[in-house]
């Protein structure tokens, strides 16, 4: 008796044991799937912070030559109706800086690209109307858009200007707007 009694002693101890052990090592791969988890979720936000800053940063260089190369033209830039007009203008101040707009457009490619990997679907609509308005722009500037579509399709430069302009700026705000509400670790009404 005493022989079962140790034996069922040890079997029943042995079991304790080994359910006190599970259930400590189910606790602990909980935690550290947790942790992962959380690991992988700071990762992403920051990732997302570098992409949205960069990808900001390059449209604000791009922006700020654009205007560079329209304050050059001066207040007739708007009022061109042809395309000898503005081939008049063009070689002293929009073409001089065509290898800078290139390298400006590159670094907003590279920048949508890491966009596209970290950014959330609504960053990545504002970028892609934003880039659309730029490049229309900067395609007139550097030449490779002649004026005559663009007189087509807006009827003259200072229209196309205009509502390039204000496109420009609203997928600019939406797309700051978007970059605060996710990059903010708390909510935060003026977004």
């Amino acid at each position: 008796m005493t022989l079962i009694a140790s034996l069922l002693g040890a079997v029943v101890g042995g079991a304790a044991t080994a359910l006190t052990s599970y259930q400590a090592t189910s606790t602990s791969r909980h935690l550290q799937e947790a942790d992962f988890e959380q690991r992988r979720l700071d990762e992403q936000r920051v990732k997302r912070t570098e992409a949205y800053q960069a990808y900001l940063k390059s449209a604000d260089e791009e922006i700020a030559e654009i205007q560079t190369i329209l304050s050059c033209m001066g207040p007739c830039a708007f009022h061109l109706q042809t395309e000898q007009q503005i081939a008049a203008l063009a070689p002293e101040c929009g073409r001089r800086s065509s290898a800078r707009l290139i390298s400006l457009g590159r670094n907003l490619s590279r920048s949508t690209d890491a966009l596209f990997i970290y950014g959330s679907p609504a960053a990545q609509v504002f970028s892609r109307t934003l880039n659309a308005n730029l490049g229309t722009i900067e395609a007139w500037a550097i030449g490779l858009t002649p004026a005559d579509i663009a007189l087509e399709r807006f009827g003259d430069i200072g229209t196309m200007f205009a509502q390039v302009g204000k496109a420009i700026e609203k997928a600019r705000d939406n797309f700051r707007k978007t970059m605060c509400e996710e990059l903010n670790p708390v909510e935060k009404a003026g977004c």
